[in-house]
C-alpha cells in the first residue's frame, strides 16, 4: 500500500489539516490520503480526525479500480474542511473557522520513503558503546527502524512490512575508512545523533508518536516562527508588559493574543489533552515556544540529512562505501574545520565566552571543548 501521487507533478494526494480556538476549545485535525494497493491497483482514500494528540477515527472509502473516484472523494473533503481547491493549494487562504493545512513531509512515496541512514545510528551507538560492534547493533538498528515506522502519524500507506528494517546499508561491501578529523567525525555524529533529537522532542513535550521526527516541513516552522514574532510584538508594547505583571491585560490585546495563539497551535500542532492549549501571553512563554522551534529546526535538518545519505548510498550501492559520517558530511555541502586549542583565536573565543557567562548563571560552569568554522 502506497500514497498515490499526481501523474503531472509527483505530489502525494496526501494532507494534515489543523485547527485550534483557544476560545471555543477546538484542539483538532484531518489526514486525508488516496492509497493504493501497487499488488491490484486497488483504490482507497483514507481519512482521520480527532483531537490533537489522539488516534481518533478512521474511514475507509473503497473506490476498487476507479482511482477518479478516490481523487474525487479526497478534494471534496479536502474542500469541505477548507473552503480552498485542493488544485488551489499552493495558493492557500486560510478561512476562518475553518482548517487550515499543515506543511507536512510524507516522504517521496517510494517503498523507503520514511528510511534514513541508519549505519550512522550504528556508528553513534558504537561509539557511545565504547567501540562494540557486531551483528547486535545492526539487529537493534532495524528493531528502531521498525518501530519509527509504526509510530508514523499517517495512515495504511506507512505501515510498511518489516522489509524495511533489512537496510541495504548494512551490505557486504567495504566501507572505506572517515577521512574527516575526529572534531568533525564528532560533530557529525551530535547533528544527526536520534536518540539526542528524540530527548530534546521529549523536553519540549513535542509528540514524537503523533508527529514523527522531521515530519514537520520547514515552511511549517517559519509560519510558526511568523506568529510568535507578532506575538512578540504585542509583548514588546510597553503598556501591555507593565500590565501584563498584573496578569491583566488589556481586551483588546488578550483577544489579539488569543487568536494569534491559536494561530501557532494551528501551525504547529500541540497535545494539550481535553484542555485548551494555553495563551501565550507572556516572555517565558513566547521564549519557551520559541525554543521549541529550535529544535524542531534542528531535528529537521538532522533528519534530512540522515535521508539525503540513505539515499545517495543506494544509488551507489554497487560501488566502495563511504564512511557513513562522510556521506552525511558530503550532504552539507561546506568545509567545516575544528580550531586548534593552541591558536590565539581560540583563547580569545575562551576569554569572551567565560567573561560574559553573568553571575545569575551560577549553578554551572562552562568549558570551551571544540571551536568549529567554516571555511
Amino acid at each position: 500500500m502506497e500514497i498515490f501521487c499526481e501523474s503531472s507533478t509527483g505530489d502525494p494526494y496526501a494532507c494534515t489539516l489543523n485547527q485550534t480556538n483557544i476560545a471555543q476549545n477546538n484542539n483538532k485535525f484531518f489526514v486525508i490520503q488516496v492509497l493504493k494497493d501497487t499488488k491490484t491497483d486497488h483504490y482507497y482514500t483514507w481519512i482521520r480526525w480527532g483531537r490533537v494528540g489522539y488516534h481518533g477515527q478512521t474511514a475507509l472509502n473503497d473506490c476498487g479500480g476507479d482511482v477518479e473516484r478516490a481523487i474525487s472523494i479526497y478534494e471534496k473533503k479536502f474542500s469541505d474542511k477548507t473552503k480552498n481547491r485542493w488544485s488551489e493549494r499552493h495558493d492557500f487562504v486560510k478561512v476562518a473557522g475553518k482548517y487550515d493545512l499543515v506543511g507536512t513531509d510524507f516522504g517521496d512515496n517510494s517503498e523507503e520513503e520514511d528510511e534514513v541512514d541508519y549505519d550512522i545510528a550504528n556508528d553513534i551507538d558504537n561509539r557511545k558503546q565504547d567501540g562494540q560492534k557486531g551483528e547486535k547493533s545492526k539487529d537493534t538498528s532495524a528493531k528502531k527502524k521498525s518501530q519509527a515506522s509504526d509510530n508514523n502519524s499517517g495512515g495504511p500507506s506507512n505501515g510498511k512490512e518489516n522489509k524495511r528494517s533489512g537496510s541495504k546499508a548494512n551490505s557486504n561491501l567495504d566501507v572505506a575508512e572517515s577521512t574527516l578529523e575526529i572534531a568533525v567525525q564528532d560533530l557529525i555524529r551530535m547533528i544527526c545523533d536520534v536518540k539526542a533529537m528524540e530527548a530534546a522532542a521529549a523536553d519540549i513535550e513535542f509528540d514524537t508518536k503523533r508527529t514523527p521526527l522531521g515530519k514537520i516541513s520547514t515552511e511549517q516552522i517559519k509560519l510558526g516562527y511568523a506568529t510568535l514574532s507578532q506575538i512578540a510584538s504585542i509583548l514588546k508594547d510597553e503598556k501591555s508588559i507593565a500590565v501584563s505583571k498584573s496578569r491583566k491585560l488589556p481586551t483588546n490585546n488578550r483577544r489579539k493574543l488569543t487568536e494569534l495563539s491559536s494561530e501557532f497551535y494551528t501551525r504547529i500542532p500541540h497535545c494539550t489533552g481535553m484542555r485548551a492549549p494555553p495563551v501565550i501571553n507572556s516572555p517565558d512563554l513566547l521564549e519557551c515556544k520559541i525554543h521549541m522551534l529550535e529544535v524542531l529546526g534542528d531535528i529537521k535538518l538532522g533528519m534530512d540529512l540522515l535521508r539525503m545519505s540513505s539515499k545517495v548510498n543506494k544509488e551507489n550501492e554497487n560501488i566502495v562505501k563511504h564512511h557513513p559520517i562522510d556521506r552525511i558530511y558530503r550532504n552539507l555541502e561546506c568545509d567545516i574545520k575544528s580550531l586548534s586549542n593552541e591558536t590565539e583565536e581560540f583563547s580569545l573565543l575562551e576569554q569572551y565566552i567565560m567573561s560574559t557567562h553573568a553571575t545569575t548563571h551560577s549553578g554551572y560552569t562552562m568549558e570551551v571543548k571544540e571551536v568549529m568554522y567554516k571555511k
